[in-house]
This record gives C-alpha cells, structure tokens and sequence, in this order.
C-alpha cells in the first residue's frame, strides 16, 4: 500500500507543472543566479575620490597606497568635500579621502595631521570596506615614516618599532579570512532555498487533495493509515529535494571553491535533516489550513523572512526577545548554525549535536500533531457516516 501512495505521488508530481517546476528546475536555476551574483567571491575596486591639497610627495604616496588596496580604486581627484558629496549621491563613487594642505611639512617637525575618509555608509558593507582599507592603508604608512624618523635617530630597528608601534596587535581572521562573501552568503542562501522549496511543495501537493476532493481515495489506498500518506506523499519529495542538495554541494564545493572544513558526510546528513524538517512543517500548514491557496500563503509567510531571522544580517542573540521566538521556530535558523559549523568551522559532529536534535524535533513534532490532527477528522468522518 505505501508503495501505491509512493507511485501515486510521483505521478502527481510529474503530471502537475506548479510542483514539477517548483522541484526539478527551480532549485538549480536560483542556485545559478545567486551563486553568479557572488562569483567575484570579494568585494574589489569601489570607486573613491581624493581631494590632495597638499600636493607633495607624500600625498602622492598616499594616493597611490589608497589605489593599491583591495578594496579601494581612486576613481578621480576632486577639488572639495561637496564635490565628493555630489558624486556619491549620483553613485559615481561610494566615498573619499581629504589629504590636507601641509601634510609632509606636520609630518617632517614631528607632528601630527588629520586625513579624514569619508564613506557612503547608507550601505553597511560599503562603509565598513572603505574604512577599514582606509585605515589600514593611513596607518601602515603612518608607522612607516615614524619608524625612518626613530631609525633615522640611530635607533636600532627593534628599539624604533616599539617607539612607533608600543603595544602590537595580531589578529586572525579564523574560517573566512579573506572575506569571501561566496563562502559566508551562498551556503545560507542555498539552506533558505532549499527549507522553502521543500516546505512550500509538501503543502502544496497534500492541500491539494483537499481542494482536488482526493482525499478520499487517498485514505482507501492507504487502507486507512494516515502514517502509509504522510510518508508516501513526502518520501518523493524528500528524495527530489535531496538529489537537488547534493547537485548543488556537488557544484557549490569544488566547482566554486568554497573549502569545506569538516566532514562531507556530516554536511550533508545536515541537508537532509534540514529538508525533513521543512517538509515535515509544510505537511502540518497543510493539515491545518487545508485550502490549497490559504496553505501555499501560510508557507509562503513563514519562509520570507527566514533569511532575516537566520542570523546572517543581524545576530539572533542581539533581537528582541520576540524576534528570538520567531527565529527558533523556523528550521533553517538551527540549521544554520550547525551548517556553519560543519563547512566553514570543521566541527566534529558533537559540536552539532543539540542543533541536530532541534532538527529532528521539527521532524517528528508536526508529523506528530499532523498524525493527530488527521486521525480525529477521520474519526469525526466516520462517525457521521455511521
């Protein structure tokens, strides 16, 4: 009998163009666009302008040392802060560096300037990319004439470099050290796809027997166990989903060069928990709501802003205390953070472990409640039958 349901669904499937497109060529087509969108892997070349009223040698270095960054391209010379105002709000360039007049002269008697950087901080991750290089770049020029000033004194080297440079400072960039926004944005993209996907096709295929008044046949097939539906209705959808995960691992890891740090195996366990889960969830939308439009909205609502509450934008520990509720009843937000790290940490599957159970909770309580739910209908069914 669960044989029949399991054939039943895939012909349902292949006959039905919304849930063939939804789970056949939908998942590899978003996954090409976003993982083109992000192909560049680092953000390189933003277009800055410089306002040089000093004019001398050093500034000239400076420009220059700015253009070197990675991040950064001197896109033009400006002659005032307003000019550079005026092309950032056309979007010519997303920020500027003011050297001052009298720069090399400060420098030479020993004493302190001012280049002051400005940012279009209306954009966070543009902001934050020139100020760093900025900095970065200001600074390490900065240590340098300090240094062949003390050197300059007879200083041995060691000696002038604690005079510039007191207290050091090390950082390591641990996982992603480069940046890379291929490594951080599109695994979590993928995750948010797929947990919609496989949520929105489950709903979608079980409310339809409702509104397709099928349901009834589905109940004489399965000789009445609502366990033989759920499993035969979803078992396709499961292997649909995961042959669609391992494509795109099977395309995100190698072809794109993402590392993987942990375990193969482990990562993808993680993707399958993560697509029962979420179809485990649409069947439940689907039992409560029944009404085909009504369960598609429901599923559609819960997965639109899973992205936002998954912790990517903004950390889920500094929400508000609703926002943290909202975030721990969705699938992909536990996800995640096992996902991450498995990839990009190398964890060992202990460190995963209470995520992995969030996972099968999602699993097994809406099956649960959906079992239930189904079972007193039928119930009440047959009672007024009788």
């Amino acid at each position: 009998m669960l044989n029949k349901i399991i054939t039943r669904e895939w012909q349902r499937i292949v006959q039905r163009k919304t849930l063939y497109l939804i789970l056949i060529p939908l998942p590899l087509i978003l996954f090409a666009i976003l993982a083109g969108i992000y192909q560049q892997r680092v953000i390189v070349d933003l277009p800055i302008a410089v306002v040089d009223q000093d004019h001398s040698q050093l500034s000239r270095l400076l420009v220059r040392s700015l253009d070197a960054a990675r991040s950064l391209r001197v896109q033009q010379q400006c002659r005032s802060v307003e000019e550079i105002r005026n092309l950032v709000l056309k979007g010519k360039i997303q920020g500027g560096v003011v050297i001052p007049a009298g720069l090399e002269q400060e420098i030479k008697k020993g004493k302190s300037a001012t280049v002051v950087v400005y940012k279009n901080t209306a954009n966070l991750i543009i902001g934050n990319l020139i100020l760093k290089d900025a900095l970065t770049t200001i600074r390490t020029l900065s240590a340098g004439i300090q240094l062949k000033r003390q050197r300059a004194k007879g200083l041995p080297y060691r000696s002038a470099l604690g005079v510039v440079n007191p207290i050091r400072v090390e950082s390591s960039s641990l996982y992603n050290p480069a940046y890379n926004y291929i490594n951080f944005l599109i695994p979590g993209l993928l995750a948010v796809m797929l947990q919609m996907i496989a949520m929105i096709a489950v709903t979608y295929s079980f409310a339809a027997e409702y509104s397709e008044g099928s349901w009834a046949e589905l109940i004489q097939l399965s000789g009445g166990s609502i366990g033989r539906i759920i499993a035969g209705k979803s078992l396709p959808h499961i292997g649909l989903n995961t042959v669609s995960a391992l494509a795109m691992a099977g395309i995100l890891f190698p072809v794109f060069g993402v590392p993987l740090h942990g375990s193969l195996f482990l990562v993808l366990a993680f993707l399958i928990l993560l697509i029962m889960a979420a179809g485990a969830v649409g069947v439940l939308v689907a039992v409560i709501f029944r009404e085909l439009v009504l369960s598609s909205e429901a599923a559609v609502f819960i997965n639109t802003p899973a992205f936002i509450f998954s912790g990517y934008t903004f950390p889920v520990e500094a929400m508000p205390g609703f926002h943290r509720f909202y975030a721990d009843l969705l699938p992909s937000t536990h996800f995640m953070t096992g996902f991450i790290k498995l990839y990009q940490m190398g964890a060992p599957a202990p460190a995963t472990a209470g995520e992995a159970l969030r996972l099968l909770a999602f699993i097994v309580i809406p099956l649960l409640v959906a079992w239930v739910v189904l079972r007193v209908r039928e119930k009440r069914t047959a009672n007024v039958q009788n």
